[in-house]
């Protein structure tokens, strides 16, 4: 005797295998979307990036080329003179001319010539310390003087600079045995600008 299957069985089956496959289906939908919209997102996180880092360099190429025309940020690194008014003109200062060599008249000639100068002329007359002087000559000054002093010092090569408790503002040129003569005009000028030349700061670049 032979048994049949009943035909409603198989197509049960068939009917529940449906949304199994429907579900699934669904899933990978969601994936691909998903997938998409991340893959968009990091583009434009990438773009931005790029974009920020273009407007970055561009700013930092139109400051660059901002400095190089201003020459505001560059550092030249080289000293400027400071106004020669800094320093008193020699009409100013009263000079007191000593001689502290064996030379008669050294004294005299040469406070003439400071005198031609422009300098006030104050005593002259031998060294009243009666010091023996290698170089050719002391610039003796008080606090008062001592920018006056290095105009007067500038007037002949190798002179020394010797403070002391003076109350005025006159300056003392003492003549030394290696004396010869007074500097040119012209190499007194050169030493008087390199008194008042004052270094600059440097300016420094920002980065962005």
């Amino acid at each position: 005797m032979t048994t049949l299957s009943p035909v409603g069985g198989s197509s049960r089956r068939r009917s529940s295998a449906v949304p199994v496959v429907l579900a699934v289906v669904a899933a990978l939908a969601i994936g691909l979307v998903g997938g998409w919209w991340f893959a968009g997102r990091g583009q434009g996180t990438t773009t931005a990036s790029s974009t920020s880092t273009s407007t970055c360099h561009s700013s930092g190429s139109t400051a660059s080329a901002h400095a190089s025309s201003t020459g505001s940020r560059k550092p030249t690194g080289k000293p400027t003179k400071a106004p020669a008014a800094a320093l008193p003109l020699p009409r100013t200062i009263t000079v007191n001319v000593y001689n502290a060599t064996t030379r008669t008249g050294l004294a005299l000639s040469t406070s003439l010539e400071l005198a031609a100068r422009g300098f006030k002329t104050g005593s002259v007359a031998n060294d009243p310390a009666k010091k023996i002087i290698a170089a050719s000559a002391e610039v003796r000054y008080g606090p008062s003087g001592a920018v006056a002093a290095k105009v007067v010092a500038a007037q002949v090569v190798g002179a020394v600079m010797v403070p002391d408790h003076r109350k005025d503002a006159s300056v003392d040129f003492v003549l030394g045995d290696g004396y010869v003569a007074l500097a040119s005009p012209q190499q007194a000028a050169a030493a008087l600008a390199t008194i008042t030349a004052v270094p600059t700061p440097s300016a420094t670049s920002t980065e962005c």
